[in-house]
């Protein structure tokens, strides 16, 4: 069964967490100390997108025409899109949409450039 909650829950959190414009492979994100665990969940997300898929997250939402991750509307709609489409992945129980589970992963990309590592 599909946890809507949980996948409402990564999605929301990567899109707050996130929210800048912009895609930069040097650029990494500042986390604070209060996403302990979430970082590393985070990070989950990205080493199965990794095994999965053979693009990194950024440009899988790049050649979606996605370039901002703020914009909920045009994710939510790419999400709609890949359900009908089939094009989900299972992580770690919950089937999310690929747009869904490359925002949650392009957010864990990101904790790496931390003291966080997979």
């Amino acid at each position: 069964m599909i946890n809507k909650f949980r996948r409402k829950f990564l999605v929301s959190i990567s899109l707050s967490a996130f929210s800048l414009p912009v895609f930069s492979k040097t650029t990494s994100f500042l986390m604070s100390e209060s996403l302990g665990d979430k970082a590393k969940e985070f990070l989950g997300v990205y080493r199965i997108w990794l095994e999965t898929m053979n693009i990194e997250p950024e440009d899988y939402l790049l050649n979606k025409g996605i370039k901002e991750l703020n914009n909920k509307s045009i994710i939510k709609e790419a999400s709609v899109g890949d359900f009908n489409a089939g094009a989900t992945i299972n992580i770690n129980g919950y089937v999310l949409s690929l747009t869904e589970a490359a925002v949650v992963a392009a957010v864990g990309r990101n904790f790496l450039g931390g003291l966080w590592s997979i």
